[in-house]
């Protein structure tokens, strides 16, 4: 289970930023408790279903979710997707000279197996400055600059005699991972997409890769099906059918565009009208239900195995009552495994329901001095748990929010009678 993620100089946030998932002591919600919650089994810990983030357009809330995004692939990829001296792709803060050439910064802090993990490392474009791994507050290996400043072999065997196959631009954790060490494969496996789903962009094309490979499993499908008539969609039924590419393919990007398409082409859904049965390309279905299809066996996927699910634009091309509807999937007792939701949206009909706590709503905003982005919690204000956060939120009470200048009403009257 995913407890903290901080992050600093990387795209717009030039300060360290942290989204906690743990529940706010001290805010007093019980008749929330038992679904807005994870029991985790450790007294000294209880984790958030879902987190909501805020913020005018340009805030930083993408850039928020694709710092998870870099972080996951580094995980999984830095000991095999690069060869020695090829840069780290790591995006620092631009609108600083200090930071242009310094470090970005990534930690998490998970639950695995009853202990908490806290990892973190720090990349420029050329190499891995430092890297360190901790559990339950202690430190399994620190690096820095190159050297492995210390190891506790008698609990982190696997990385004994590994650290000289490390290359500058690689994560000691994936090479030790890559050789199937037990800590290091547990915390890779974490971000594998078996258990981790980043989904950035509004184009629903960046939602679709693999997201169908429920039409292979009978059970998963029947539940799509079911969930898509909860939805109110209507289809009977969506089948795949696979293509096989015409051409040769001569390289990675090539063999992706190409899976993709494939991938577009080959989905219908399928109708009841009438007595008669009539299909539709997937392409042919209106923007919203393109994404709903999309996003169906991924929900219930993430439901039904405890996943992460990660997603920006949350609310996009979604009726406000269906993307209330999928947040309350999470917030409730179809939650069963622990699965986590973290989304961004600009939809303001969240900040009204009822079953979110209010640790769970964050603001993303964006210094005017530095043009750094900042993350604050609802939680940090003091609000009463009666009042119209909504309301206040579109008031500017808790920032994040784009100041547009006021066109009056009487001044737009008064041109009206001139002409």
């Amino acid at each position: 289970m995913l407890i903290d993620f901080k992050v600093s100089n990387y795209r717009s946030f030039k300060t360290s930023a942290l989204l906690d998932l743990r529940r706010v002591n001290k805010l007093k919600e019980p008749l929330l408790d038992g679904t807005a919650l994870i029991k985790t089994g450790r007294k000294d810990l209880e984790l958030l279903r879902a987190a909501i983030i805020y913020g005018e357009n340009g805030s930083g809330k993408s850039n928020l979710l694709k710092a998870f995004g870099f972080m996951k692939y580094f995980i999984r990829n830095s000991h095999s997707d690069s060869l020695s001296g090829d840069p780290i792709p790591a995006v620092p803060f631009k609108f600083d000279e200090n930071t242009v050439n310094a470090p970005s910064y990534f930690q998490v802090s998970l639950l695995l197996d009853g202990s908490i993990y806290r990892y973190g490392f720090s990349v420029t474009r050329d190499s891995v400055d430092e890297e360190v791994l901790a559990k339950d507050n202690k430190v399994l290996f620190h690096r820095k600059q190159g050297k492995l400043d210390s190891h506790a072999e008698k609990i982190f065997v696997e990385g004994k005699e590994r650290f000289g196959f490390t290359r500058d631009n690689s994560l000691f954790l994936s090479v030790c991972a890559r050789d199937n060490g037990r800590i290091s494969s547990a915390i890779a496996n974490f971000f594998s997409d078996d258990n981790f789903i980043v989904l950035t962009g509004v184009c629903d094309r960046c939602y679709r890769r693999g997201d169908f490979r429920f039409l292979g499993n009978s059970d998963k499908k029947d539940k799509a099906l079911r969930f898509m008539e909860e939805l109110g969609l209507n289809i009977s039924d969506i089948s795949y059918t696979a293509k096989t590419p015409s051409f040769v393919e001569r390289d990675d990007e090539l063999r992706k565009r190409t899976t993709r398409d494939r991938t577009y082409e080959t989905i219908q859904t399928h109708y009841q009208v009438g007595g008669d049965a009539y299909q539709l390309d997937l392409n042919a279905e209106s923007e919203g239900t393109q994404k709903l299809l999309t996003l169906a066996g991924i929900v219930i996927d993430a439901l039904d195995e405890g996943k992460v699910l990660v997603v920006d634009e949350f609310d996009a091309r979604v009726h406000p009552t269906l993307v209330s509807y999928l947040m309350q999937l999470f917030c409730s007792h179809y939650n069963k495994k622990g699965a986590q939701l973290i989304v961004a949206v600009h939809d303001t009909h969240l900040l009204k329901q009822d079953f979110i706590r209010r640790d769970q709503f964050w603001f993303a905003e964006r210094c005017p001095d530095s043009m750094g982005s900042q993350l604050k919690s609802l939680a940090e204000f003091k609000v009463r748990k009666d009042i119209s956060y909504e309301k206040d939120y579109l008031g500017g009470r808790y920032g994040a929010i784009p100041e547009v200048p006021a066109i009056s009403r009487r001044e737009n009257e008064a041109i009206y009678q001139e002409d």
